[in-house]
């Protein structure tokens, strides 16, 4: 969106100088994320109307935790606004987070303008900004193992460390190719103890392989043809 220049020569001091210390710590995080299993982030700070939030995680990925658009402090992004655009103060917006989350998640860098075309209008009159809190998480790895196969885990740097897993079917067309429709038709097979099982057999190491099979996981959905998926990151 296209920001006409009194916009720019009004825009708040305050919030500015929030921007280049939070820019910096965002600089750090993302630098040490490459060494840690976590890098947390406690807030962007405010973005005002008609400007954009930029989310930066350097070589890991965003993850999104709350986000408002609206107002909920007549203080913020005030100057120079008349009192009618800042009196409202409990002007929240739940789908904001779902916005933020859909435009930003698993990228490394994304950048959204703080406007109603994107937002909707929560309190018309009212000027508003964004305000999001998000993570910078490793990068993750999905393995997929068609049924019969082995899942390989390999990690060139760190060691292993699964986030997630299933050993069943959720995706009639994942596994399916050269099997009748009757054994791919069943998609609400989950085994729980999938992520433990694959956990404990892989986790901390460097390099690592597991059978996609009931042999090895016993069978959660009999008669259905299934899959193994193994989400997971490298720790340095």
């Amino acid at each position: 969106m296209l920001w006409d220049r009194h916009r720019k020569r009004t825009a708040l001091p305050d919030t500015m100088a929030h921007s280049r210390l939070y820019t910096a710590a965002a600089l750090l995080l993302a630098a040490a994320c490459v060494q840690a299993d976590w890098c947390s982030k406690s807030a962007l700070g405010p973005t005002c109307e008609g400007h954009s939030a930029t989310l930066d995680c350097g070589s890991c990925q965003i993850n999104v935790t709350s986000a408002n658009y609206g107002r909920t402090d007549h203080r913020v992004c005030s100057y120079r606004r008349p009192a009618s655009e800042i009196t409202k103060t409990n002007c929240v917006l739940p789908s904001a987070l779902h916005q933020m989350s859909k435009r930003c998640d698993g990228k490394t860098w994304c950048s959204v303008p703080a406007v109603n075309s994107i937002f909707t209008d929560p309190c018309v009159g009212t000027y508003k900004y964004l305000e999001v809190t998000y993570t910078c998480v490793p990068k993750r790895t999905l393995s997929r193992t068609c049924e019969g196969h082995t899942a390989i885990l390999d990690c060139a740097i760190g060691v292993i460390k699964v986030t997630a897993a299933n050993y069943g079917r959720t995706n009639s067309h994942v596994c399916s190719a050269g099997h009748p429709p009757h054994l791919v038709r069943k998609v609400n097979c989950i085994l729980p103890s999938t992520l433990q099982h694959v956990a404990h057999r892989c986790n901390g190491k460097q390099w690592c392989d597991i059978g996609a099979s009931n042999a090895v996981f016993g069978d959660p959905c009999y008669g259905t043809y299934k899959y193994l998926d193994v989400s997971y990151f490298c720790v340095a």
